[in-house]
């Protein structure tokens, strides 16, 4: 009887993660809010993905630096590069590059 109790709290837990990775996403997707917010949520998106192994979008996971763990915003906290078919990406926080490849269609 207790095994299944388990089962049900981690269903649960689950779904919990799941309601909370759509709620903090929408906070990452709207670039109004205050910079501190969307690095807290960036920083719960990643340990809500470490714990729960439920990820966000890569559309989402896009926007979060993967060394510092801050929201990455054009302008404001990243360095947007276009060259050579590739979209270079620099966090101004931790200095790290990402480079994404322009698709040609």
């Amino acid at each position: 009887m207790s095994n299944n109790r388990s089962i049900n709290n981690s269903r649960a837990r689950k779904q919990n993660a799941k309601k909370a990775v759509i709620f903090l996403s929408a906070i990452l997707e709207d670039n109004k809010s205050d910079l501190t917010i969307m690095n807290s949520a960036a920083r719960s998106l990643v340990r809500m993905g470490k714990k729960h192994g439920i990820r966000p979008s890569s559309d989402i996971y896009k926007k979060i630096c993967r060394t510092c763990e801050s929201a990455l915003i054009p302008g404001s906290t990243t360095r947007v590069r276009f060259s050579k078919g590739f979209i270079t990406n620099t966090c101004k926080i931790c200095n790290n590059t990402y480079r994404l490849k322009l698709s040609t269609t």
